[in-house]
């Protein structure tokens, strides 16, 4: 009788000890759950210095291109870190580095927010009837549209991903690509404002595709 007793304090210590870190039981194979390994802060530590990347070069290409900026304004348009984020999807080394899915959110609201003002200036409800239909906003930031036009920019050149097929379209590059554009209008938005966001949207965005493509 009292060994049964004793079972929920025995049970009880045994668990308590493998959550405490300072105890010996508690092995190396139980910490690197709590802790990130000396191998992967070197790595973290080594993505900070961005300017050192061999691929940055590339990078400051592509951005260059689409913000209309020379290689060296660049950086101080965006900073490094947050450059590379933008196009750096969760697949990427399991999610290891900052990843753009908040970002591409982001952006993506606030493209909403501004194709809904540019339908409502642009357009007369009178003459083009299905105009501000919500299929139509819908179609716009689908990734066949934002997809394209951002494969249209190179961005796949520059895309740090995961894919699950050797075809790149199988694995859904324009999904990808779409949310990377949004990343980067998300980017711009939090770090420049709502003034330069809206100037790149019309720029980049509604100046190459707009709703009467659609």
């Amino acid at each position: 009788m009292k060994y049964f007793l004793r079972i929920p304090t025995y049970y009880f210590q045994k668990v308590s000890r493998s959550f405490n870190i300072f105890h010996p039981a508690f092995s190396n194979s139980q910490k690197r759950f709590f802790q990130t390994s000396i191998d992967d802060k070197e790595q973290l530590k080594n993505y900070k210095d961005l300017s050192t990347d061999d691929s940055f070069n590339s990078i400051l290409e592509f951005y260059s291109n689409l913000f209309d900026l020379s290689k060296a304004e660049v950086p101080s348009f965006l900073p490094p870190d947050l450059l590379w984020q933008a196009l750096t999807h969760k697949s990427y080394q399991h999610g290891k580095f900052p990843y753009n899915e908040k970002l591409s959110f982001q952006g993506c609201q606030v493209l909403k927010f501004h194709l809904a003002l540019y339908t409502v200036s642009s357009f007369s409800i009178y003459e083009n009837k299905d105009i501000l239909t919500l299929k139509k906003v819908y179609d716009f930031i689908s990734p066949q549209t934002m997809g394209v036009l951002a494969l249209q920019y190179g961005i796949d050149k520059v895309l740090r991903w995961k894919p699950a097929y050797n075809n790149h379209k199988e694995s859904g590059l324009l999904k990808i690509a779409s949310e990377s554009l949004c990343a980067i209008i998300g980017a711009i938005f939090l770090h420049k404002g709502g003034a330069v966001t809206k100037e790149f949207i019309e720029k980049k965005i509604f100046s190459q595709k707009t709703l009467n493509d659609m």
